[in-house]
């Protein structure tokens, strides 16, 4: 389960949310300010899901959602007692993946957890993206075209042999189990496929 990170000024809000998503399997880590969350955000701080509160004692939620979508891939959800339409815009302009209204029922609030998590990629995957060379990324981008190796050999101007063993590679650095593997955590990675 990845770790929920808590960004509250409100220390009851804190507490009962560490109460409700560690009784539901997740690590909670709380921060009260966001000044506090900024400090560790670059450290080894394990990778999950920003619970973001807009109203923070030393900036407001968006102004602190725009600094950590810089700086990390988790997804954020954006959390306000104060809602309004051109908040919920903003926010999703700046990027969090979900926006909620507080007080938010314990069962609403999971569902649109797990709904976020779901579309996050793990952070093996996506750091195994990362870690392709120029060539088989281009081969990772036919791979998602449908191509066959001899398809992919043909439109790289490489011999189909090369291109099955980059393909081999690709597959082990993603760990991916089969080809609609590779297509589906490509995808939740956020990678499309290079124009043909």
């Amino acid at each position: 389960m990845p770790v929920i990170h808590v960004v509250d000024d409100d220390r009851a809000v804190r507490e009962s949310l560490n109460a409700l998503l560690t009784n539901n399997g997740f690590t909670v880590q709380t921060y009260a300010r966001g000044s506090d969350f900024l400090s560790v955000l670059d450290t080894d701080i394990e990778a999950g899901c920003i619970i973001l509160d807009h109203q923070l004692p030393d900036t407001t939620g968006l102004a602190l959602l725009g600094r950590v979508t810089r700086r990390s891939s988790m997804p954020v959800i954006m959390a306000t007692g104060h809602a309004d339409i051109r908040l919920a815009v903003e926010a999703m302009k700046a990027g969090a993946a979900d926006f909620i209204e507080k007080p938010i029922a314990a069962p609403e609030l999971l569902r649109r957890l797990g709904a976020v998590i779901a579309k996050a990629p793990a952070p093996d995957q996506a750091e195994a993206f990362d870690g392709l060379t120029a060539r088989e990324r281009e081969v990772l981008d036919q791979l998602m075209l449908g191509r066959t190796a001899k398809e992919m050999a043909r439109a790289l101007n490489i011999s189909p042999r090369t291109a099955e063993a980059h393909r081999r590679r690709v597959m082990q650095k993603t760990k991916a189990e089969n080809l609609s593997h590779l297509v589906r955590i490509a995808m939740r990675a956020g990678l499309d496929p290079a124009a043909p």
